[in-house]
């Protein structure tokens, strides 16, 4: 797909199966935007073919779901929502059970009635997501969908969206500014000056780009470098800001560390590659700096044991709603 002389899409295949996440990311202008309206159907690729559920799609198919997609906005959300549902042919009866399923998951319920226009940005973008959330189909298109939520539902999004599509047995095709919102897809695509850069699940993509790290800060950083050389043969590079060791696998490394450095050591943390790293490494653009948190954040070590604190969020923890 070209603009006058420029490429905007060029040499892309992607395809989402049933129930998969495909997630696409890379630097701004990159062509996320237009691959998902293409994707859509309401731009037509020059060459090459958009296959929905097997069959050649024609004009516009799916819905793309961002923050400036227009609704109705002197109408109240429920109502919205009642008339999408009517469109998919759902009955009288399943069109309620939907809006009590999608006003409890989406905390709707102060809102139902308000009209669309006199709802704030965060509430406006939470209620686009709850429709299509309701709305039945087998593929979802969003184009960074969390960009305007409230924290606490940003958290929330990945396991709302997994639940639609166990719900639905769809597949999801998400665009998103924030490289690490990829993290829960199932793949992540990262797109380049209209091409595809990388693609695969996103620890592998990390793990391409960057090693994990141990930075520790000792008493004496020189003494912890022999120490770790001698006991453990570990060569740490000296900066400013501590000793920075380079592995595949950090935190199995850790306790040995800490043991052999004892009570010389004030601060360790480990570091370990994030999609930022990921696509800096595959667009060839330079890394992200990342400065290891000030004493008494992160990984602390106190005395000849560690006291470690993991800020780290578990993706099997699901945050309360708000």
């Amino acid at each position: 797909m070209r603009r006058a002389r420029r490429w905007i899409l060029q040499d892309i295949c992607l395809s989402v199966p049933a129930g998969r996440c495909v997630c696409l990311v890379g630097p701004a202008g990159g062509g996320k935007t237009t691959l998902l309206d293409t994707a859509c159907g309401t731009r037509e690729p020059q060459h090459g073919r958009i296959w929905l559920n097997g069959r050649p799609m024609r004009g516009p198919a799916v819905g793309l779901v961002r923050a400036d997609t227009p609704l109705s906005g002197s109408s109240a959300v429920e109502s919205i929502l009642r008339r999408r549902l009517k469109r998919a042919g759902l009955s009288s009866k399943a069109a309620d059970e939907r809006v009590e399923l999608t006003a409890g998951a989406w905390d709707l319920e102060p809102i139902l009635r308000l009209r669309f226009h006199t709802l704030s940005q965060c509430q406006q973008q939470r209620a686009r997501l709850a429709i299509a959330w309701a709305s039945p189909g087998t593929l979802m298109v969003c184009d960074n969908p969390t960009a305007l939520l409230e924290p606490q539902w940003r958290e929330l999004w990945p396991h709302l969206l997994k639940q639609w599509r166990d719900r639905e047995h769809g597949a999801a095709l998400i665009a998103t500014n924030d490289p690490e919102e990829a993290m829960t897809a199932d793949v992540a695509v990262i797109v380049h000056e209209g091409r595809v850069a990388a693609a695969g699940p996103p620890a592998r993509l990390c793990r391409k780009a960057a090693s994990e790290e141990i930075i520790v800060r000792t008493i004496d950083d020189s003494a912890a470098a022999g120490e770790l050389s001698s006991h453990l043969r570990l060569e740490a590079e000296r900066r400013h800001d501590g000793l920075h060791l380079r592995m595949r696998h950090a935190d199995n490394v850790l306790p040995g560390v800490l043991h052999a450095l004892g009570a010389s050591v004030e601060t360790v943390w480990v570091r370990k590659p994030t999609m930022h790293d990921a696509v800096a490494h595959f667009t060839s653009q330079p890394q992200p700096k990342v400065e290891p948190p000030r004493p008494g954040v992160g990984y602390q070590a106190s005395g000849a044991g560690a006291e470690v604190r993991n800020d780290v969020h578990s993706p099997d923890k699901v945050p309360s709603k708000p």
